[in-house]
This record gives structure tokens, sequence and C-alpha cells, in this order.
């Protein structure tokens, strides 16, 4: 079932526009014991966002807030920054322990921490005098 928002046409009248699946711009950050993904989410506050890890998937979505109505003395001129939900799966390695998976979002970014299991981890091997 398709979503739909709400609206006012030019003329006043009230439509139902369907809600666009935006996909987040996302970067993939590795360090020594964790890989850093971190997402654009513009217009979306941290209780709107929802983070599951099933079956070798990370799935991120999010609803982002209506926009605001213009004054109503003023009408929409321009109306560029879309509306609708963000989802967006990414497969999970053999690597990442999915139990440590940690989030933090602030000011419309979303920062997953994926720490790296100790099998993938590098490790020092010592070198002893024989």
């Amino acid at each position: 079932m398709t979503q739909t928002l709400s609206v006012k046409s030019r003329e006043g009248r009230e439509v139902q526009r369907p809600l666009r699946v935006l996909r987040p711009r996302v970067d993939l950050v590795e360090r020594e014991r964790e890989w850093t993904l971190i997402a654009d989410l513009p217009g979306v506050e941290a209780d709107a966002i929802s983070i599951q890890s099933e079956k070798g998937k990370l799935i991120v979505s999010a609803q982002r807030s209506p926009l605001p109505e213009p004054p109503e003395d003023g009408r929409w001129l321009v109306r560029e920054r879309p509306l609708g939900r963000y989802e967006a799966v990414f497969e999970l390695g053999e690597g990442i322990d999915t139990g440590a998976i940690a989030a933090e979002a602030r000011n419309g970014v979303l920062v997953l921490h994926l720490p790296k299991t100790e099998q993938v981890q590098p490790r020092k091997i010592e070198v002893r005098a024989g």
C-alpha cells in the first residue's frame, strides 16, 4: 500500500500525493576496530529513524516530517525539498558484530558504528627470540 500525504493545490483543494521512497546519501569509513556508516537524513528527527538487523542485512528507514504550509497570505513558488520516506538496505558481512551495532543521530545525520568481530580485526603477532 502506497503512503500518501494530503496537500493543498494552488486552487486551495486538498489532494493526495504519494510519498516517495528516498535513498539516503551515505559514506562508509573503515577503522581498525569498526566500520562507520554516515547517512544524510535531512529533516529527520532521531525518534523517526528505525534501524533493524536481520538475516544478514541492516535496514535503515526514516520518515521525514511534512514541510509546513506557506503562510495564509502566500503560496509556494518553488518547493524542491523532497517529502517521503528514506529507506536503505545494506548487506552485513560475517565480520560485523551485529549485537554491538550502535547508532546516533544529530542535525539530520545518522552515524552507525559497525564493530568488527575479533576474527577480522588486525592483530599484532609477537615474534620471540628462539
